[in-house]
């Protein structure tokens, strides 16, 4: 029986180098383009459960956007420090999404639910009566009252919160207390840490409109109660301008 040959040395050059090019342009399209999903209830009503949204490379930020980044490293050894012991380093820290309310040299502060920035709140009615109708608009909390909890973060507790250079302060949309893993809780999160700049939800392709039932509802609940006739539910994510 005839061997068969194998690769020439110019065919395993080349092999190597699709390899290479073919992984440099992964990695790139992925940190200019990706595809991302959402779970819980952190960002209703702007964000559901199981969207999936398109998220983009950062660029410049400004306060409104939604962006998906990493957790800082101080909460995540807070929440998960026996899988830091067993040797899971920072790289796999959780990915959230959240909306930047805070940029570098603003500051930010809490009243009895309300969010100010630089002393003037910010444009929120919406959300705000959208957890009022839910019944559990939090007024009376920490995190309702407070810039700072350290609760993740093991800082003390802060009424206002001065943003410093390269850092930006997140807030999910819920107005539920302890609703949304956030600035609120871990503190500021470095611009090394957004990873893209989310734009556009494009699935599920149909939903009702009302969502019911999101009080009390765990970080990563089952499907929440829509209402209502259906309708197509791609659309882009408008900034929050402020």
């Amino acid at each position: 029986m005839k061997r068969r040959a194998g690769l020439s040395i110019g065919q395993r050059i080349f092999l190597v180098l699709a390899i290479l090019v073919g992984g440099y342009l992964f990695f790139g399209i992925s940190k200019y383009f990706r595809v991302v999903a959402f779970q819980g209830n952190s960002m209703a009503p702007s964000l559901y459960h199981g969207d999936r949204m398109v998220g983009l490379y950062p660029g410049s930020l400004q306060r409104g956007d939604l962006v998906y980044f990493q957790m800082p490293e101080k909460a995540f050894e807070a929440l998960y420090g026996p899988a830091q012991m067993l040797g899971v380093g920072s790289a796999f820290r959780p990915y959230l999404i959240k909306r930047i309310v805070g940029l570098p040299g603003d500051v930010v502060h809490f009243e009895q639910g309300q969010v100010f920035v630089n002393d003037r709140s910010i444009p929120d009615a919406q959300v705000n009566a959208f957890w009022r109708k839910q019944g559990c608009f939090d007024r009376s909390s920490e995190g309702a009252n407070f810039a700072l909890t350290g609760m993740l973060s093991g800082e003390e507790p802060q009424k206002k919160i001065t943003v410093p250079d390269g850092h930006y302060y997140v807030l999910g949309d819920t107005r539920q207390e302890k609703g949304s893993e956030d600035s609120r809780f871990f503190g500021v999160i470095a611009q090394r840490d957004i990873h893209n700049k989310v734009v556009a939800v494009v699935w599920p392709l149909f939903r009702a409109p009302e969502a019911q039932g999101l009080c009390g509802m765990p970080s990563y609940p089952g499907a929440v109660k829509f209402t209502g006739a259906s309708s197509w539910y791609p659309h882009l994510l408008k900034r929050w301008d402020f």
